[in-house]
């Protein structure tokens, strides 16, 4: 995907506020690629099953995204 202009700037949008976040302290000091990649790779596989479900939950998809990413695996337990 990231053979595609518009795909490669956004990747780089993300990875450049995923940087800025960590050198204002926003985020722990990680490797920025890979969280990068992380983000990308949830967010996509999280969009494909949440089209998959019949209704379409978009605010229950981004929470659950959000949370997992936020917070882990300690950050999914009950709401």
């Amino acid at each position: 995907l990231l053979d595609k202009p518009d795909v490669r700037t956004l990747a780089r949008c993300l990875y450049d506020d995923l940087k800025d976040a960590i050198q204002r302290g926003a985020l722990p000091p990680i490797d920025t690629a890979l969280f990068a990649a992380a983000l990308s790779g949830v967010a996509f596989e999280v969009s494909v099953m949440m089209i998959a479900r019949d209704p379409v939950e978009a605010d229950a998809a981004a929470d659950f995204a959000t949370r997992l990413m936020l917070g882990g695996l300690t950050g999914m337990g009950a709401r």
